[in-house]
């Protein structure tokens, strides 16, 4: 569903995870990011740096694409 194996995502910090669930097309991407914060633990002034990025990004490109 990220697009991406398990050794990846294993891989990688639990907030560029976090970060991928937030910014994929899943109608379900907030269930899963909030089951996803609860079993990683993260603090909640990363997940609000996170959060804050995500919808930024996706802002961005949402912008973007009306553009082309």
């Amino acid at each position: 569903e990220l697009q991406c194996s398990y050794a990846e995502i294993s891989s990688e910090e639990p907030e560029a995870v976090l970060k991928k669930v937030l910014l994929s097309q899943q109608s379900d991407r907030y269930k899963r990011a909030q089951a996803f914060i609860s079993v990683q633990g993260l603090q909640p002034d990363a997940v609000a740096r996170l959060i804050t990025t995500a919808v930024l990004e996706g802002l961005l490109a949402s912008s973007q694409e009306g553009e082309t």
